[in-house]
């Protein structure tokens, strides 16, 4: 069993144990009905309960398949005046429905805190609990003079896997995970939101809202992307959200932002290379891959692309659903899959080919004044082999196509099953 799928069955395990500790007595449920879209493992499922008014303190409660003893963990997120709920489907086969109960009550031990969000100095962190030690996953950057983007750690937690724009690297201005196009129309002129020339920078404005637990956190903030002489471009609400890590990769997160243009027209524009929301390698990547291409170092150190089916031309293909990059750090390889969500701008173009490691998703659009745009980008980092691409394609269909989810009839209180 590799590493990371451990620390997955470690805390479904612990889910287990928890919810089923509990000493027999009346049950409030609520039975929800969940039909996998696609052919899932290790999914999430999200869903909003009406409801919510039992659930008012709850921070998590178990879901207990039917027909079963054993219970899972879910995680209750208060959405203003609703809460949300979501939890890990193992194993789902698609337009096969699944009935699970919602056991509205406080756990009686007390529940394992995996996701954290911490506010540090240079940036704010969502942090993951790996067998009991919390290592921080990734770090958005606001102490940056030029753009906000996100650094992403290895599976230690120590060392990010993604570049900062260090001294003496690599196309500097690439920073981790980033947004930004270098033709951005504004007041009749063009300013360069990717290498952030003449002044123009992204401001980290102030931490909005935080959401943490036992599967899953997220963080919102303010951004203002500014021309060099402070008119504000674009008002941006990012939020970026730690999920609880596949089998296959030992952390995955999600950039979910809203871009609004409040003093003008914004035209987003640019080309493939230097345009959209990229994934920069650290720059330890560029150094092997220019030792491979010296006879330095074993081709297998070399950056290697995958896209979600054969023949495709990165260069000409379109609206690409996904594309992994497996890439080196020093000794140690990891891989990046890149996620498009369907609901952003159709025409986008991957820039997937790049021996540096940097690669990511350009559209263009324009944004009318007063209007505004919602992105979306799901990331998997895994260490070692790059998965299969059916798991990937899998990955992706989770992301593009939830699980449907249908609240059923709740069925009266009853005693809670004994456990043996």
């Amino acid at each position: 069993m590799n590493t990371p799928f451990r620390h997955f069955a470690w805390h479904l395990t612990v889910a287990m144990l928890v919810f089923t500790s509990r000493s027999a007595h009346a049950e409030n449920i609520q039975s929800i009905k969940v039909t996998p879209q696609a052919n899932v493992e290790y999914a999430e499922v999200v869903t909003t309960l009406i409801d919510s008014r039992k659930l008012k303190g709850l921070t998590a409660v178990g879901i207990r398949p039917s027909g079963q003893q054993y219970q899972l963990m879910g995680q209750l997120v208060p959405r203003g005046k609703e809460t949300e709920l979501r939890f890990i489907l193992e194993k789902g086969v698609a337009g096969e429905s699944q009935i699970f109960d919602v056991i509205l009550d406080k756990p009686t031990v007390a529940l394992p805190e995996i996701f954290t969000v911490k506010e540090g100095e240079e940036g704010v962190d969502i942090y993951y609990n790996k067998r009991g030690i919390s290592l921080p996953l990734t770090r958005m950057m606001t102490d940056d003079p030029l753009k906000v983007f996100n650094h992403v750690f290895d599976a230690r937690g120590g060392k990010p896997i993604t570049s900062g724009g260090e001294a003496g690297s690599v196309f500097p201005h690439h920073r981790g995970i980033f947004l930004g196009w270098s033709k951005t129309g504004f007041n009749g002129k063009t300013y360069d939101t990717w290498h952030m020339k003449d002044g123009v920078t992204q401001k980290f404005e102030k931490l909005v809202s935080q959401n943490f637990g036992p599967m899953y956190a997220d963080f919102t903030a303010n951004i203002s992307w500014n021309t060099g002489d402070g008119q504000k471009i674009l008002a941006e609400q990012r939020t970026i959200k730690g999920l609880h890590p596949t089998n296959k990769g030992y952390g995955m997160m999600e950039i979910d932002t809203v871009l609004t243009a409040p003093n003008g027209d914004v035209v987003l524009d640019g080309d493939p290379e230097h345009a959209g929301c990229h994934f920069r390698a650290n720059n330890e990547t560029a150094v092997v891959a220019k030792a491979v291409m010296d006879g330095k170092a074993p081709k297998f150190q070399a950056t290697k692309y995958v896209f979600h089916k054969e023949g495709i031309d990165p260069t000409k293909d379109k609206d690409l659903p996904w594309v992994t990059m497996g890439f080196s750090v020093g000794e140690d390889r990891f891989f990046t899959q890149h996620m498009t969500h369907p609901d952003n701008p159709t025409g986008s173009v991957y820039s997937a080919y790049r021996d540096y490691g940097r690669f990511g998703s350009f559209f263009t659009h324009t944004i009318k004044k007063g209007e505004s745009l919602r992105l979306r980008y799901r990331f998997i980092f895994g260490i070692g082999a790059m998965p299969p691409a059916p798991f990937m394609q899998a990955s992706y269909d989770a992301f593009a196509t939830p699980a449907k989810v249908e609240l059923v009839e709740s069925k009266p209180a009853e005693p809670a099953p004994a456990a043996k």
